[in-house]
């Protein structure tokens, strides 16, 4: 299986500081979403993404999916207009326990959305997946805990969406064998986590990249065709250790500089 690219947001809107470290502001999201549109990007749905990781084919250089973690209120009010407007298809990954409640981000309460608004959702065409463990990374200790909640959702969602579970994801983790085992049971297609998962690509392991920065500039790169590359790549954590990732952000920042000094002369 080719490595299958797929990038994945978290909140999109205006929260206080603490709860934006994995968030973007809407307007970006829009930008972002803008460029997209406007440079010849393929945005497919993550079962067509799969079908061509695994047929051998090479796969588009322009080609992403786009996943949303959280089921967050402003899933319905900044995300779900803005890609009916460009026609963009999308996974959003709702946790059950947290429907019309809020999940707690970094000690911040964000708001989930209700029924009625994940209704209208998926209505609209938009695949829904399972989001696991309501924000918690996944430690191998909590693997009992996981097994429960993907057997309870496989269960729950034909009844509550009228669909089988096809796609579950987690914020972050790498699922053992009876978390595998379980997620086969249930007709789970896919399992989603962030990267890096210094693993080879696989259906039930597949890291995404997560955009989580209003920078333009650092979103250019994160799906830029040789960022891609390294996403499930071995030698993440000693880019990291030796901070080789922040160079992105130091040349961003370059940029920005320069620009905004030729804009004041």
């Amino acid at each position: 299986m080719k490595k299958i690219r797929v990038i994945v947001y978290n909140n999109v809107g205006s929260y206080p500081k603490a709860a934006m470290e994995d968030g973007i502001s809407a307007n970006a999201f829009a930008r972002d979403m803008a460029f997209l549109a406007d440079n010849g990007y393929r945005i497919v749905p993550l079962a067509e993404a799969l079908e061509m990781a695994e047929s051998g084919n090479p796969m588009p250089d322009k080609l992403l999916s786009l996943t949303f973690d959280g089921g967050y209120a402003d899933a319905h009010e900044n995300v779900f207009p803005i890609l009916k407007k460009h026609g963009f298809p999308a996974t959003f990954f709702i946790s059950l326990p947290d429907i019309g409640k809020s999940l707690k981000v970094y000690g911040e309460q964000i708001p989930c959305m209700g029924w009625e608004e994940i209704s209208e959702i998926a209505e609209a065409g938009f695949d829904i997946g399972a989001y696991m463990l309501s924000w918690k990374i996944y430690q191998p200790e909590m693997e009992g805990k996981l097994i429960k909640a993907i057997r309870d959702a496989a269960a729950t969602f034909p009844d509550l969406l009228g669909r089988q579970l096809r796609f579950a994801s987690v914020r972050e983790g790498i699922p053992g064998k009876a978390v595998m085992a379980a997620l086969r049971e249930a007709g789970v297609e896919a399992f989603l986590t962030k990267c890096p998962t210094k693993r080879r690509p696989h259906r039930h392991i597949i890291g995404r990249i997560q955009i989580d920065d209003d920078d333009p500039n650092i979103f250019y790169i994160k799906i830029s065709r040789n960022y891609l590359r390294f996403k499930d790549s071995r030698s993440w954590p000693y880019l990291r250790k030796y901070k080789i990732d922040r160079l992105a952000h130091l040349i961003s920042n370059t940029v920005n500089e320069r620009r905004a000094r030729k804009a004041g002369n």
